[in-house]
């Protein structure tokens, strides 16, 4: 790396000069944190998309439904998953713009466990949640097959 002018050995910025350089130019009122910045980047699963009826309004309600539905699948997680020693939590979760709740995760038998369809809930602390699967697997589960003539 290239102290001098932040550029790597190939002559690309690095990631933190970019995000400088491109916070010059955005609005003032958006603001990213570095833990939400290093979490998009490392993080490789695509989001758990839940819609809620009726809509969320607030964090606080969206808390509510987090905890009531990692306390749901607990026992059932932990029966498929005996493996799994860490606790079981979102590392990141939100209230999206539509009153739905977007989760996110590192763990991939979390996600594994809510893309069946057997293990969503259809209804907590009076919500009807349905889930929004990802249209595509994420690479590491996925399996590339080989040329093959017909």
């Amino acid at each position: 790396m290239n102290q001098g002018n932040n550029k790597n050995d190939n002559g690309r910025m690095s990631i933190p000069q970019l995000l400088h350089d491109s916070r010059n130019d955005l609005d003032e009122r958006i603001q990213i944190s570095s833990h939400a910045i290093h979490y998009a980047t490392d993080n490789l699963l695509p989001s758990i998309k839940f819609v809620c009826i009726p809509k969320l309004q607030n964090s606080k309600d969206g808390g509510k439904i987090v905890q009531e539905l990692i306390k749901s699948i607990e026992t059932n997680f932990r029966a498929e998953n005996k493996n799994y020693s860490k606790p079981l939590a979102f590392d990141v979760w939100y209230v999206d713009l539509n009153g739905g709740l977007i989760c996110l995760t590192k763990s991939a038998q979390m996600f594994v466990y809510f893309c069946k369809a057997e293990n969503l809930l259809l209804k907590i602390l009076e919500t009807n949640i349905s889930m929004q699967r990802p249209k595509n697997l994420p690479a590491q589960f996925s399996v590339r097959c080989g040329e093959t003539s017909v």
